[in-house]
Parts: structure tokens; C-alpha cells; sequence
């Protein structure tokens, strides 16, 4: 495992080491929340991360892949949007995306992580300003947040 490895030859303790993780869209349903990071850290070896980001404000479809796939292997996409630049043609796949997850209730269940141990802060990432009021405005645990457009 590496945290070990790492342990064993760079540092005295765990806690000389501070490991941050991330909340991928696939995953952000908050029923599935808590089962990620908990394979996450058995795949790390383990007890705990010092941070765990919300990767971005939107969920993709639920699944196990972390981009969704049809039967065949196909990415879902929900549209597939082609521009003209003055240089060439560009093409943008907008995956298939689960509407009815929001930040805060994917926040909710991650302050359960916080109060189980499982993660010691928690935030976000890639949220603009909008999307970090919906947090501010449900969340109880504010130990960490920041997000890549915006610090508080």
C-alpha cells in the first residue's frame, strides 16, 4: 500500500501527512457519499483523509463507472454540441446528468463523513459563487471549503 510505504520511509507518523481526496459526479447521490470514500480509503489503507472535496457542483448519472456507459459501452451523453471556430470544429460531449442531486444535499451527507470520522474537513471544488451560497446555506460543518473560482 502506499500511505504505508510512505510512512515507513518519509514520515514518523500518519499525521505528518495531510490526504485529500475527491467526491466524484458519478458518486454524489447522497446515498452513495459515505460507500466511496469508505473504498477510497480501504484502497489507500486508510482510517481517515484530512480533506474530501465535492469534485464539481454536478451530478452525473449513479453507476459504478465514473463516466456513465450504456449496455454496449457507450458514453451517455445527453447532447452533443458541435462549433465552428474560425480554426476548426470543436466537439463537446455533455454527459448525462442526474438533475435531482444538488451541492446541498450531497454537502448533508458529507458532513456525516466529519461527524463519523471518515474525513476530518470537508469542501468543494469548482463551485462558483452561486453554488457555494447553497452550501453555506444548509451546512453545519464549514471547517474547509474553497473552490477554484472563488476562497473564502
Amino acid at each position: 500500500m502506499i500511505p504505508c510505504f510512505i510512512l515507513q520511509f518519509y514520515f514518523n507518523s500518519r499525521e505528518d501527512l495531510f490526504i485529500t481526496s475527491k467526491l466524484w459526479a458519478h458518486k454524489l447521490h447522497p446515498a452513495d457519499v459515505e460507500g466511496l470514500l469508505r473504498e477510497t480509503l480501504s484502497n489507500l489503507g486508510l482510517d481517515y483523509v484530512d480533506l474530501y472535496l465535492i469534485h464539481v457542483p454536478f451530478a452525473f448519472a449513479r453507476g459504478d463507472d465514473p463516466v456513465p456507459k450504456d449496455d454496449k459501452g457507450n458514453v451517455i451523453v445527453s447532447e452533443h454540441i458541435v462549433l465552428k471556430t474560425s480554426e476548426s470544429l470543436v466537439n463537446f460531449v455533455s454527459f448525462q446528468y442526474d438533475h435531482t442531486v444538488t451541492p446541498s444535499m450531497t454537502w448533508q451527507a458529507m458532513e456525516s463523513l466529519v461527524e463519523k470520522g471518515l474525513a476530518r474537513n470537508i469542501g468543494v471544488s469548482n463551485f462558483n459563487a452561486k453554488q457555494l451560497r447553497e452550501v453555506l446555506g444548509v451546512c453545519k460543518v464549514t471547517r474547509y471549503l474553497a473552490s477554484a473560482s472563488l476562497i473564502y
